[in-house]
This record gives structure tokens, C-alpha cells and sequence, in this order.
């Protein structure tokens, strides 16, 4: 059943599914990108992540214990480094000591 729209009708519109892909293609070649995970965080960004409270992970950046660069206010940190630093607290099963 053809009423002149330019939409199919047999297409089923799913918004979420739609807009996901419309934001995942490239203006000029119309095809899919690959995810790409930031280089940047913010500490915001940086304390959800780990699971932390804002204001542990701003401490522990303020103590020098995980790198982060600054622009005016705003504390950035390289996930690479945000997660090299977090490897320091991290404590081993009980079989990796014993082995």
C-alpha cells in the first residue's frame, strides 16, 4: 500500500536504533565508523568510571598519584594513563601470590 509518502510503511521505526546508526556514518562516504574510545576524560567522567566519588579521584590527583593535565578549571586525564595508574592499586588473587 502505496499513500505517496516517501517512507516505506513495511520499515518499522525504531528512533533509538536510527539515531545510533545516523550518528555512527560519515557525512561524505555514508559509511559506518568504528568506535573510538577517547583519548580524554574529564574527572568527572574519570571518577564514574572507575566507580570512584568526585572527590577521592580529585584527591588522588591532587596527591600526584594519577597524572592529569589542566586547562583553566578543568582537570583532562588520558584514559591510557588513567588506567596504567589505577594497575598500582590493584591487589592480586590470592592464587597469583602463591604461584
Amino acid at each position: 500500500m502505496n499513500d505517496g509518502s516517501k517512507y516505506d510503511s513495511a520499515v518499522a521505526f525504531r528512533p533509538a536504533r536510527n539515531l545510533q546508526a545516523l550518528a555512527n556514518l560519515t557525512p561524505r562516504t555514508g559509511s559506518m565508523k568504528q568506535p573510538v574510545e577517547p583519548k580524554f576524560v574529564n574527572a568527572g567522567q574519570a571518577a564514574a568510571i572507575c566507580g570512584l566519588k568526585y572527590s577521592t579521584l580529585r584527591r588522588m590527583l591532587e596527591d600526584g598519584k594519577i597524572p592529569f593535565y589542566r586547562f583553566g578549571k578543568i582537570r583532562m586525564l588520558k584514559a591510557s594513563e588513567l588506567e596504567s595508574a589505577l594497575e598500582a592499586y590493584r591487589i592480586a588473587p590470592t592464587s597469583e601470590v602463591l604461584s
